[in-house]
């Protein structure tokens, strides 16, 4: 379809290409777009791409705006890929979390006497007695402390 015009021959992106080419055309500035998510009709029905679009102001002799260049490549692959990518990173790390949420949650309960009530008994300088160490809950935060003889 050389020569032929972009909006027939994109007329399905049209709208989302048409403004940014009218931009250029009317301005005479370049603008550019990476990784633009795009439906194009191929094989029969709408497929999800992405591209990278380049496009800039083409000035005849008389140095007024002729045309555009429009440099298009397509990232397709390399966005679903990273895509694809992001999600089994999610699911790994979900699934860690989870055996490790469950390991946790089944250590403290095997062992829960042990975390809860720990039996160490330390001597007080001073005197000839033991204190028994603050309890202690399973978040480790210190309860009130036992004193006197174990």
């Amino acid at each position: 379809m050389l020569g032929a015009r972009s909006d027939e021959v994109w007329k399905e992106i049209w709208p989302d290409i048409g403004p940014r080419i009218e931009h250029v055309l009317a301005n005479g500035q370049a603008t550019w777009d990476e990784g633009l998510l795009l439906f194009l009709q191929r094989s029969g029905f709408s497929e999800e791409t992405y591209h990278t679009f380049s496009y800039s102001p083409v000035y005849d002799d008389q140095i007024r705006i002729a045309g555009m260049l429009c440099v298009v490549t397509e990232v397709t692959e390399r966005v679903i890929g990273e895509r694809r990518l992001r999600v089994l990173r999610d699911l790994a790390a979900q699934s860690v979390a989870s055996r490790m949420s469950m390991t946790v949650a089944a250590a403290q309960y095997r062992f829960s006497r042990n975390i809860l009530r720990p039996a160490i008994h330390s001597p007080i300088p001073d005197r000839r007695q033991t204190r028994r160490p603050a309890k202690r809950t399973l978040h480790g935060c210190a309860g009130p402390a036992d004193s006197g003889q174990p």
